[in-house]
């Protein structure tokens, strides 16, 4: 039997002690990484808005947290306004220029995705893109493209939502003497049915406005497009409203004016966008709107009866049109959790969390295998918006300087209809203005 030496017991004793030592250490490894598994991390998403769809976004945020084991969602909203809110604008800019943004942004698709992706506000997200194989014919092309310039991708579509939409009040129709279930077609057709439509009070008032073309959603992109006009030439990156055809869209806005006395129009419509929905009280027969009027119709006028159309257009020379807006959800530069604001604007952009915002909301999803889903055609209202949608819906153009474009087009839609320029001019100057606004953009933000 060997003896057990000083220097051998050392030894063993070292062993055991590495060994035992060796064994903690690899269990306190696997503990950590047990808990760092289970410890999600918090992202900031700043949602812009109030009311109903506030509780409908808490509702999809709270849906991916559940299902969802390694980021947690923390839903901030910064302000009661829309999506493009200028309040909401300036909050969500100064905190990405200051270098502390949030991780994901709900955004407003045709002012802010393009502008603020060349100035180079949001995060591009090719890479991202890329990596995950997401493929841009998941999504309307209308939709998508909005968000692209020069080959980059600053944002992912949420909602397509049709904004150039003909709703007739069906009650007032027969009151008219009109059938309630055919809709004017044609611009010549409007006119007269605006003007069969129209009632006034004592004292020369209006007590029923058959139809304003700039009310609403009735914007120039629209009636420009149903005359065969155009607004931006991408490829040379130049502004193009300043058109025979826009301008004949424009004079024809312009008999409304004349016809039926801006100075009165003006008196009747200023309290429109303040108090309950006109539409829905009967104060307007027909008006230019979006895929969310049922949903107000829900809310203000449950017991009105009203159909769908397409925008009318020119009998000769015109066609069919509507143009598509909606929101989109970006990665603002220099947030802090770029790859988890990734995997969760790309779930809500698709899926199982768009088709529960846009159901909730009464919009249409962006997102293709989405939009399939029966739950957006279950009414005819519903299967009609559908088919105008996906025959001729145009994106508003992604345009470096698209929010100053759209000021300029209702600037220019305003001087004419009050008699202070000609649409001609009008135009040219909107031309004007917005290519020099271009022009700066790119000057400043080279590369683009």
């Amino acid at each position: 039997m060997s003896t057990l030496t000083r220097k051998r017991f050392l030894a063993s004793a070292a062993a055991v002690t590495a060994s035992t030592v060796l064994v903690g250490d690899t269990a306190f490894a696997a503990k950590a990484r047990t808990i760092a598994i289970q410890t999600p991390t918090t992202i900031n998403y700043w949602y812009s808005g109030g009311g109903d769809a506030l509780r409908i976004a808490h509702q999809v945020v709270d849906a991916f947290n559940k299902t969802h084991k390694t980021t947690h969602v923390q839903l901030t909203t910064i302000t009661a306004g829309g999506g493009g809110g200028i309040s909401t604008n300036q909050k969500l800019l100064a905190a990405i220029t200051a270098g502390a943004p949030p991780d994901a942004a709900y955004i407003d698709r045709p002012t802010m995705s393009v502008p603020w992706g060349v100035q180079g506000a949001l995060t591009p997200l090719d890479t991202y893109i890329e990596k995950d194989g997401l493929k841009a014919d998941s999504y309307l092309a209308a939709a998508w493209n909005a968000s692209v310039f020069n080959g980059h991708v600053y944002a992912l579509p949420m909602e397509a939502d049709p904004g150039g939409l003909l709703w007739w009040n069906k009650d007032l129709f027969e009151k008219a003497g009109l059938n309630p279930d055919q809709p004017p077609l044609y611009t010549d057709e409007l006119d007269r049915y605006a003007a069969r439509l129209t009632q006034k009070a004592s004292g020369g008032k209006y007590k029923v406005l058959g139809f304003i073309p700039w009310a609403f959603q009735g914007y120039m992109y629209g009636w420009g497009w149903a005359w065969g006009g155009s607004f931006w030439d991408a490829a040379r990156k130049s502004v193009t409203c300043d058109n025979p055809q826009n301008a004949a869209a424009l004079t024809w806005q312009n008999t409304y004016a004349k016809t039926y006395d801006i100075t009165k129009i003006d008196a009747y419509t200023q309290t429109f966008y303040t108090t309950q929905d006109p539409f829905a009280l009967g104060q307007m027969a027909m008006i230019i709107d979006g895929v969310w009027r049922p949903a107000t119709m829900k809310l203000y006028g449950p017991k009105v009866r009203y159909g769908v159309s397409y925008q009318p257009y020119p009998r000769h020379g015109g066609h069919k049109a509507t143009y598509l807006v909606g929101e989109a959800i970006a990665i603002p530069h220099g947030a802090k959790n770029g790859d988890r604001a990734w995997e969760f604007i790309k779930w809500l952009s698709s899926g199982t969390g768009i088709t529960q915002w846009c159901a909730g909301n009464g919009y249409l999803p962006a997102h293709k295998p989405a939009l399939a889903n029966p739950i957006f055609a279950q009414t005819d209202v519903q299967k009609t918006i559908r088919g105008i949608m996906d025959k001729y819906a145009e994106p508003i153009p992604s345009c470096p300087a698209a929010n100053q474009y759209w000021d300029a087009l209702t600037t220019a839609v305003d001087k004419v209809t009050h008699g202070k320029s000609t649409p001609q001019q009008a135009l040219a100057e909107a031309q004007q203005t917005t290519q020099q606004a271009v022009d700066q953009f790119l000057m400043h933000y080279p590369g683009h």
